[in-house]
């Protein structure tokens, strides 16, 4: 599991993408289930990093793709538990 800090929500924020998109790929990359591939520009022309799905992310979706749904589930609730109390949301 990564560490999610105050400072990687305000980064997130400033780059502008939604902090809880940046957890969820931070933990698909510490899952290993995504890697960066390099970066892209956004509509604005911002340079945001690109991910792809790692071969043990394809293999865990082929064996059950169900899986994809409670994956996202838990890292939602995740999440939310952790912006739930953050002051730039209120």
């Amino acid at each position: 599991m990564t560490t999610w800090t105050p400072d990687k929500h305000i980064a997130a924020i400033l780059n502008g993408i939604d902090p809880r998109i940046a957890r969820a790929l931070e933990e698909l990359l510490a899952a290993g289930l995504i890697v960066q591939d390099g970066e892209r520009p956004n509509d604005s022309g911002v340079m945001l990093p690109a991910y792809k799905i790692t071969d043990l992310g394809v293999e865990l979706l082929a064996a059950d793709p169900s899986k994809l749904d409670e994956v996202i589930n838990a890292l939602d609730a995740r999440v939310e538990d952790h912006t739930a109390g953050s002051e730039h949301d209120k």
